[in-house]
């Protein structure tokens, strides 16, 4: 679709393309040469601007026109997303919003491309249980790991798989240094068509990153159109990431009762269950494995020992899969190239590298297999 007297200019998807990149009504105006009350005018749909007015804001904002004519089917609204962070800026959350909203016209387009290669997303399967309060939250995380068939004694290998095998579909958004204030956002979450959670890149601890997408999951399966920013929910989520990544049964097993913290203990457990030392920690004083006292000098040592800024025995990382292994199947059996997909959705590359990590100009073709590690997709059946 192009700009045409037949295809009418969307003035919210101006809205949504100038919070992405971050920039306020005066900075679109100067960048275009208008006054930013005519970004409001057509923002609002008061005014549509020209043929190459369009074209102008498209090079500005990082995309065609084709974008601005076709409907967003699902804007990322506040009240429908978990954010990770409890005090954000309200210029930080618009644009994490939008970043969002983008993000989503990717993986709907993808899904439309593995129906045509006669694939789908794994099924949305995410347990759903209202719960608050340690013991509560603890009985969901225990219900949760068992429906899942984790059982309570073993650790997770991976919580970006189990999440995307679930219909969840997990990125990470790139911040380049420009960027890295926007996206200084822990983590968020929201369920619509696709469940999707967000992870920032900024993090360079693995064991919290794991950590984050355990607290997200929560979310999901407690908080489901719940109104977001109560401070319960975000303690709720915490313990419930505690619980779900050590449960109690393995943890009390492995974890003696210690009257001085022995930090060995703590960084085996560590290396087998890939959670923080300071989490694994925190979970002994919630167990009663150590007392009060105990607990403020070991977070007191924590701190002295500057691990708060890098724990040693990171677990390896984890990297969402899912949405990479299906731009190569989709590729492989229908012939639509990243740089194609970009396309339909009125992305100029840099937009495609900024929000999906590729480059569409320069992406080589590989066999879906070469990774050894793809997501399972359902199929559907033939049409035809």
């Amino acid at each position: 679709m192009t700009a045409t007297n037949e295809a009418a200019f969307i003035g919210s998807n101006l809205r949504i393309a100038r919070n992405f990149r971050g920039m306020t009504l005066a900075d679109l105006a100067q960048m275009v040469d208008v006054s930013h009350s005519s970004i409001h005018h057509f923002e609002t749909e008061l005014r549509k601007p020209d043929e190459l007015l369009v074209k102008a804001l498209g090079q500005a904002l990082g995309f065609s026109p084709r974008y601005f004519f076709v409907p967003i089917k699902e804007e990322f609204r506040e009240e429908d997303c978990q954010f990770r962070s409890e005090r954000m800026p309200v210029s930080l959350k618009t644009r994490v919003l939008a970043h969002g909203t983008v993000f989503g016209m990717y993986v709907r387009q993808v899904a439309v491309h593995l129906k045509a290669a006669r694939l789908k997303f794994p099924t949305i399967s995410i347990p759903s249980e209202r719960a608050t309060g340690k013991e509560a939250v603890e009985q969901v995380a225990e219900n949760s790991r068992r429906t899942i068939g984790l059982g309570l004694d073993r650790p997770i290998t991976s919580m970006v798989r189990l999440l995307e095998s679930r219909g969840v579909v997990v990125t990470r958004f790139g911040a380049s240094t420009e960027e890295s204030d926007a996206l200084s956002v822990d983590a968020f979450s929201r369920m619509g068509t696709h469940p999707v959670v967000v992870l920032n890149t900024d993090k360079s601890s693995t064991s919290r990153a794991r950590w984050d997408i355990a607290h997200e999951f929560g979310h999901l399966i407690l908080h489901v159109g719940l109104r977001s920013g109560d401070p319960e929910q975000e303690k709720d989520a915490d313990f419930f990431a505690s619980a779900f990544l050590l449960p109690r049964t393995g943890f009390l097993r492995e974890f003696p009762h210690q009257t001085k913290l022995n930090w060995e203990t703590v960084f085996a457990m560590k290396r087998r269950w890939k959670a923080s030392a300071a989490a694994i920690v925190r979970r002994a004083y919630d167990l009663g494995r150590i007392d009060a006292i105990e607990y403020r000098r070991a977070w007191k040592h924590y701190m002295y020992r500057r691990w708060h800024k890098g724990e040693p025995d990171e677990p390896e990382d984890e990297p969402p899969e899912l949405l990479q292994n299906s731009l190569k199947h989709i590729e492989q059996r229908t012939g639509a190239t990243p740089l194609f997909i970009a396309k339909e959705l009125g992305w100029l590359p840099e937009t495609f590298n900024r929000i999906i990590g590729i480059d569409p100009m320069s992406q080589k073709p590989e066999a879906p297999e070469a990774s050894g590690r793809v997501i399972p997709f359902s199929r559907t059946r033939p049409t035809g």
